[in-house]
């Protein structure tokens, strides 16, 4: 059995997504979507205004992925109760010029009493955005994302 510690520490280092990599057990059916791209969503309220955070702040590449977030979506969720997911641009959005995996904005979070209480990793894959990651510290896991002026984004 992974506690809610072990499974905190094991998903700050989860790595990048691969572009037609299907997970078992995913919500995803093996088909996929139309011409066998994985079926998708669109982001939701809370995950675009999170991505806009994280996006605000300047680092290179940082105006190309805020121009892929209108065409960003979502693939599938990291797990059941899961707020990460994996995110899909698709083909003829322009790339933007960063290296994979993490961007280098990462935001802070803070709880509603100013305790720290994890952080926002956007990670990008062969110029594109790919997954939304909300690591935690502590033992409960969050089930959604934070509100976005809990967040403060730095830029490593």
């Amino acid at each position: 059995m992974v506690n809610s510690r072990m499974a905190a520490a094991v998903t700050a280092f989860r790595p990048p997504p691969r572009a037609g990599r299907h997970r078992m057990n995913s919500p995803i059916p093996a088909g996929g979507g139309a011409r066998g791209r994985p079926a998708t969503r669109p982001l939701s309220p809370l995950e675009q205004r999170v991505l806009a955070k994280l996006l605000s702040a300047e680092f290179p590449g940082a105006q190309e992925l805020r121009n892929q977030l209108a065409h960003t979506r979502v693939t599938r969720p990291w797990g059941s109760e899961s707020p990460s997911v994996d995110l899909d641009v698709p083909p003829g959005v322009p790339e933007a010029r960063i290296d994979d995996g993490i961007v280098p904005a990462t935001g802070t979070v803070m709880d509603d009493a100013g305790e720290l209480f994890g952080e926002l990793l956007l990670w990008v894959s062969g110029g594109r955005l790919s997954a939304l990651e909300f690591s935690w510290y502590g033992d409960t896991a969050p089930t959604e994302l934070p509100d976005p002026d809990l967040v403060t984004v730095s830029v490593q």
